[in-house]
């Protein structure tokens, strides 16, 4: 598995837990299928090295994104905006920092980077994107 993949599906695992039962989906970015209006995208980009070190330590950082996507004739705003604070106390979590739901993947730190809104026409869309600190070392 990639660390991309192993990143995202961290992450969707994690969401899952705080979203089952409702109308919203957690997807990963590299999905074949459409992406479903509401959902919730999970979107990790490259990882380079810590500290300078090579990649053979494992110690990565990666930028992550969590975007909300609802629609005003599925979801009410307030809905939509408990969402955005759902996803945005899991993601502070102790849980989802430290216990990995993924085989050799350790995160270690999630700092939030920006918090962006953008309503266009009849949809709503909420991206949070953070910096995470990762050991991930394939076998």
């Amino acid at each position: 598995m990639s660390i991309r993949i192993a990143l995202e599906q961290h992450i969707k695992n994690r969401l899952d837990e705080i979203l089952a039962g409702s109308k919203y989906e957690v997807i990963e970015s590299l999905r074949n299928k459409e992406r479903p209006i509401p959902s919730v995208v999970v979107v990790a980009g490259m990882a380079t090295p810590c500290f300078g070190l090579s990649d053979i330590t494992g110690n990565y950082t990666m930028p992550l994104s969590v975007i909300i996507l609802s629609s005003i004739d599925k979801n009410s705003i307030d809905e939509h905006n408990n969402v955005v604070q759902s996803v945005i106390e899991k993601m502070r979590t102790h849980e989802t920092r430290r216990v990995s739901t993924v085989n050799n993947l350790d995160l270690y730190q999630i700092d939030t980077q920006s918090i962006a809104q953008d309503n266009a026409e009849r949809k709503m869309g909420v991206a949070i994107d953070y910096e995470c600190v990762i050991n991930y070392i394939t076998e």
